[in-house]
């Protein structure tokens, strides 16, 4: 059975029927034809619906106004030959329980012949179900008037298949469905004579759904206000698709996957900087850019974040400060704010646009890059562990090397420390030895965390393809897969007690090191002529943040994505510009477009068509814009700092 998606026709049309041993058809006895005798309106036929049990989750699937095709084979013992007729009824009725769901029927296919080729039968009803499929043979099919039209509409049929040769492919190798079905546009028109067919070769992001947001009339600021124009309207849509359950899960997903990253990249910094920037800094930047990037930003599905090249350039201005003994934070300010200059005329003159000129094999090198720093930095983290936590093996010493002479007799092999608590001396001298910190199993508690945390992730992601349970549970758990399997490891760790390492989020709101304000000098006790030699590491730092942030956005912006709002390239680099120039007077560390947060804050927000008919795929069909959400997500991450106790999240 096939069905097609056409309105009903109220013109009076003819069945074709071939007119051999018609009469016979007559004497046969069908439970569709029997019913036919009854045939009413849809609306009048509503019990017949009780016949049997409707799949409702094939009958969502079906479009409206939508009619079926039954195709009817057999064998009988008193044919010689094939009898076969193709009818086309005046208006489409019910036959009670002979299709599937309750769609009225417009075509018959009847096909009868001798005993004996049940098989042969049965392949030219699923060819004829085949052409019963096809979009244009639809279009014949309605209007024919005869056979030769009908015969027209299989030859072109044909014309346009595919045949894929036995030598070649073996039949047992079934074709997955086609995720995207091919526009049949170019088939109905008619071929010119004489003309050949020309490809559309030009068909790409640039080219077609992206023309738009390149467009501007060459005056200053004309892309930022054509951006501008573009987000208005989407605004209260934005709020509505920030209500759904899936948006829900997508702020705990990201919240686990953000507040690690900046508490992690806090450390860092911390390190790097010696304690001028730490984990509290990055949590008070996270709200600042995160929530003021939401409300304001052309691409609100983009997030902002610590990247490792921006932390690479961190130190490296840190460590030309202490070369040249000049305060690091007001050194900053003024490559903040050079950089904020930087980024405004790019605005201005419109520049944010050669970003198109940026080819998909870079932003593939760029995104794998990113991907492969951040897989590196999760294998570091946890064997650095052992380092603080070694391995106990059969070899590692229990005790120094050293002898402790101490005035009570009884105390004569200890660490260092223990010696000096008793006013002993260490022999031999210059003895300084001190034994590692043997903890049981926390290493390899760390290492099962890691590995237990990713399995099942993965696991609960599966849970959406496998058969148990509804579909909208399986969704609704493959959504929270993150959130599930973070809350099981902490669960099993806090069980154990093992005391493995966590990553301590500040508890009061002050900076991070003693001798700093929030608000910072513009100078310090740096000369003058620091603000003109900032202008250099300044243009490095443009350079650094239009590629991260604009290939972030590009990638974000790609068009399998199938997004509907637009986006913002100018106006995306103007508020990264202000929030830079922020950021620098309040010595918070420096936040743009985070490639890998991005790209998972979209794949969380896919949406995908729930019913679907047998043997065909889910069909991808756009991502839900979630600008709230993040606003959401960014606020609690800033509002981390008020959480009494300290909150702990293991290092794995």
């Amino acid at each position: 059975m096939g069905y097609s998606q056409a309105e009903r026709r109220n013109s009076a049309s003819t069945g074709v029927l071939s007119d051999t041993a018609a009469h016979n058809l007559s004497s046969l006895s069908f439970r569709a034809l029997a019913s036919a005798r009854s045939c009413t309106s849809p609306e009048e036929t509503s019990s017949d619906n009780l016949l049997h049990k409707i799949n409702q989750s094939f009958m969502r699937k079906i479009p409206p106004k939508a009619e079926a095709s039954n195709i009817l084979v057999g064998e009988v013992d008193y044919l010689d030959k094939i009898v076969l007729s193709f009818v086309r009824l005046t208006n489409s009725c019910s036959l009670g329980d002979l299709t599937e769901v309750a769609v009225p029927t417009r075509f018959l296919f009847i096909l009868l012949g001798p005993v004996g080729h049940a098989l042969k039968y049965h392949e030219i009803g699923r060819a004829m179900a085949t052409l019963l499929s096809d979009e244009v043979f639809h279009g014949v099919a309605y209007k024919a008037k005869n056979r030769t039209d009908l015969l027209a509409g299989v030859d072109e049929f044909l014309d346009a298949t595919t045949v894929l040769p036995p030598g070649v492919w073996d039949p047992r190798t079934r074709i997955e469905p086609p995720t995207q079905t091919a526009s049949q546009e170019a088939r109905k028109k008619i071929p010119e004579p004489n003309k050949e067919t020309k490809f559309d070769t030009c068909a790409s992001e640039t080219s077609s759904d992206h023309v738009e947001m390149w467009a501007c009339n060459g005056g200053f600021f004309s892309g930022l206000v054509a951006d501008v124009r573009r987000k208005l309207p989407w605004y209260i849509s934005d709020v509505k698709d920030s209500l759904s359950v899936q948006s829900i899960s997508s702020i705990v997903f990201l919240y686990f996957a953000c507040i690690a990253q900046i508490i992690t990249f806090g450390g860092l910094l911390a390190k790097v900087t010696k304690n001028k920037m730490a984990s509290l800094e990055c949590l008070f930047a996270a709200l600042l850019c995160g929530v003021s990037y939401s409300l304001f930003s052309g691409q609100p599905l983009t997030l902002l974040g610590n990247t490792g090249p921006v932390l690479a350039f961190e130190s490296v201005v840190f460590e030309m400060c202490e070369r040249y003994e000049l305060d690091f934070l007001p050194m900053r300010v003024w490559i903040g704010l050079w950089t904020f200059i930087y980024l405004f005329l790019f605005v201005a003159f419109n520049l944010a646009s050669l970003v198109r000129y940026i080819t998909r094999f870079t932003e593939e090198i760029f995104a794998t890059l990113v991907s492969s720093y951040f897989i590196y930095k999760a294998f570091k983290n946890v064997l650095e562990i052992a380092n603080e936590f070694p391995l106990m093996t059969r070899n590692s010493p229990f005790y120094p090397m050293c002898v402790c002479l101490s005035p009570s007799p009884n105390y004569t092999i200890m660490s260092e420390t223990e010696c000096q608590t008793l006013r002993g001396i260490s022999a031999p001298d210059g003895c300084s030895y001190t034994p590692p910190k043997y903890i049981p199993n926390v290493f390899l508690m760390s290492v099962i965390l890691f590995i237990g945390t990713f399995g099942l992730i993965l696991l609960v992601r599966h849970i959406k393809r496998t058969p148990y349970f509804t579909t909208k549970f399986r969704t609704l758990i493959s959504d929270f897969a993150v959130m599930i399997a973070v809350i099981a490891m902490t669960v099993l760790d806090v069980c154990m007690g093992l005391g493995t390492p966590k990553l301590e989020v500040p508890q009061s709101f002050k900076p991070s090191s003693s001798d700093r304000e929030w608000l910072v000098p513009f100078f310090g006790n740096n000369p003058w002529w620091t603000a003109i030699v900032a202008t250099l590491p300044a243009l490095l730092l443009t350079m650094l943040v239009f590629m991260d942030q604009q290939i972030t956005t590009l990638i974000v912006n790609r068009k399998e994505n199938k997004l509907k709002k637009g986006c913002g390239y100018h106006l995306d680099l103007f508020i990264i510009a202000c929030l830079i120039a922020i950021c620098s007077i309040f010595g918070l560390p420096w936040f743009v477009a985070a490639t890998i947060l991005s790209m998972t804050h979209v794949n969380s927000l896919k949406k995908f068509n729930l019913p679907s008919a047998p043997g065909e795929k889910r069909h991808f069909l756009g991502v839900r814009y979630d600008n709230p959400s993040s606003l959401k997500m960014n606020f609690i991450i800033g509002l981390q700092v008020t959480v009494e106790p300290s909150c702990k999240i293991s290092m794995h």
